[in-house]
């Protein structure tokens, strides 16, 4: 019978089990062990569940060695950073190779599910990447998930196609295979494990980069090829402070160095003061990740009435012929959500140069305006297709730059916006780190002076296939990431992309409550305060260290170059 082990030994088949939050790890290993395993929790709310190493120890009748499945907390969640994660990870990867237990091979989980591979899946296959290395590829399995929940397989199958072709191929070349979990077949999870456990490639066993660089060559973990792709500067400043902090605390030592270390504030800073603590490091080339990461009169509200009769005029339309009695409704949210899907079922299928993206890659990468005149009104209902934030191929600070370049325009003419609207899919298993790092980016451009012209649309229903369970995550987001927004007079919607009436509603609930338009937090701080865009509550949450940097260098430059 599976049941969870702390004691592994030197003969056992070991394989661990890595991704993202929510792709199903904890279900994959139950899956495996044919029942419930007691201390192995299944997660179904937003939040992440498996927050550390449990090790499931299936017995192999006959024979004298066991089959141990590893279940890791998952990357990319909201109250835990990448870099406490790993370390989780590497603690438990380095006390087995201590040991001389090494892993069989390693199953990396990815859900088909997913729209786009964003910047958070990207991510995660970065320190996938980093701690297995390129030996160890020919030993791990990628596996696509949760095909069960799919409306239509064969959207699957061209995601699964695009992964194998795209972001997998570096490693399907190295020897890495792919298969298919579906969570209502427990023999497609039997067979993976089948398939690993007869691969003859000369060793049964592999040894990770990370173990032989934490180990064999003395690596710390911010340095090692996994860690420059998840910590921060910061959390590396403190990662190693709480190191000097372990050893010197005997020593009586620490007092000095925390004082001398409450002067450091930038990367060259904190080389020289490690180097005065005896410790030298070579030069690191560390990935910097995200920080942290008023209205006008109330004119009669319009009736939109006719709004469905009037999709026959929708057309795109530039962002300077727009004018200051149009009604303007922003639409934002993290890519593929269904931003322009929204507003092409308000507008109309037949708006040319507003096009839906299918692709695993974000589908809108600039700003573009639908013009919906209202003849009653004598203006134009003029919605905002914005880029998606979270995106694997362009920076939060990018995309942020791109809405706020539009946004500061059109402020500086006076032309406000009447609304926005705030799309997150409801097919998300989890509220990630990506969703997280969105939303906060949103809340702080909009402002809370705003949030009552803000309508939070859940979208995607059309692609559940239980509805209840839809509804709990819906109730989950109102009692929790949402409930901030909402006290404030945030409305909330639904939007079903196979009944063009559920966003006609979000539009009309918008509209027809009053004409209120407001400015938005971030046009303030452009604007009224001259803030750089880096040093605004959005800005703060969007850029890095590095972007902020670079940012500042390119507008310094520029403006040198206009001064000669």
């Amino acid at each position: 019978m599976a049941s969870i082990c702390t004691d592994i030994q030197e003969d056992d088949i070991v394989i661990a089990v890595l991704g993202a939050t929510g792709v199903g790890k904890s279900a994959f290993i139950r899956a495996v062990a044919g029942r419930d395993v007691p201390g192995l929790v299944i997660g179904n709310a937003l939040h992440t569940v498996t927050t550390d190493i449990v090790c499931v120890n299936i017995p192999i009748p006959g024979a004298n060695f066991s089959l141990v499945l590893v279940d890791t907390p998952g990357f990319d969640v909201v109250d835990k950073s990448d870099a406490e994660n790993l370390e989780i990870i590497t603690k438990w990867l380095q006390s087995t190779y201590k040991k001389q237990i090494l892993l069989t091979s390693l199953v990396y989980l990815h859900r088909i599910t997913d729209i786009r591979h964003d910047a958070g899946a990207k991510a995660t296959m970065d320190i996938l990447k980093g701690l297995a290395g390129s030996k160890a590829f020919k030993r791990t399995t990628l596996v696509t998930t949760m095909w069960n929940d799919l409306r239509d397989e064969e959207l699957g199958v061209d995601r699964e196609r695009q992964l194998e072709s795209g972001r997998w191929r570096p490693m399907i070349d190295e020897g890495a295979t792919t298969a298919r979990f579906y969570a209502n077949d427990r023999q497609t999870a039997v067979q993976i494990i089948l398939d690993i456990v007869a691969k003859d490639i000369g060793s049964k066993t592999v040894l990770l980069k990370m173990q032989d660089e934490l180990v064999n060559k003395k690596k710390m973990l911010p340095f090692t090829s996994a860690g420059k792709s998840v910590f921060t500067f910061k959390q590396a400043m403190k990662w190693r402070l709480h190191q000097l902090r372990a050893i010197s605390s005997n020593l009586r030592l620490f007092p000095l160095c925390e004082a001398r270390y409450s002067s450091v504030s930038t990367p060259k800073q904190f080389i020289l003061w490690t180097q005065n603590q005896k410790h030298h490091y070579a030069s690191t080339n560390m990935s910097l990740v995200p920080n942290e990461r008023s209205g006008e009169g109330r004119p009669e509200p319009v009736r939109l009435n006719t709004l469905v009769d009037l999709i026959v005029a929708a057309e795109p339309v530039h962002a300077s012929e727009i004018q200051l009695d149009d009604i303007i409704i922003a639409v934002m949210g993290p890519t593929g959500v269904g931003k322009t899907t929204f507003i092409r079922a308000v507008a109309g299928e037949h708006i040319v140069g507003l096009d839906v993206g299918h692709s695993l890659s974000a589908g809108t990468t600039g700003i573009k305006c639908v013009k919906i005149p209202i003849p009653e009104a004598h203006s134009n209902l003029i919605l905002v297709d914005t880029p998606g934030f979270d995106d694997p191929d362009k920076s939060d600070a990018e995309i942020l730059e791109t809405i706020a370049t539009w946004l500061e325009k059109t402020y500086r003419k006076k032309i406000l916006l009447s609304g926005l609207v705030y799309l997150h899919r409801i097919t998300d298993v989890r509220h990630d780190a990506g969703l997280q790092t969105t939303m906060n980016i949103f809340q702080r451009l909009t402002g809370p002076g705003a949030y009552e012209r803000v309508a939070l649309v859940t979208s995607m229903w059309n692609d559940l296939l239980d509805t209840q369970i839809g509804l709990e995550r819906e109730a989950q987001l109102m009692k929790t990431q949402w409930r901030t927004m909402i006290i404030r007079k945030a409305t909330t919607g639904r939007f079903d992309s196979e009944n063009r009436q559920s966003a006609v509603r979000v539009i009309r609930d918008i509209v027809e409550k009053d004409m209120k338009r407001v400015s938005l937090q971030l046009q303030h701080e452009l604007v009224d305060k001259n803030k750089s865009l880096p040093s605004t509550s959005a800005g703060k949450v969007a850029f890095t260290l590095r972007e902020a940097i670079a940012w500042r260098f390119t507008h310094l430059t520029g403006a040198l170059k206009l001064d000669d």
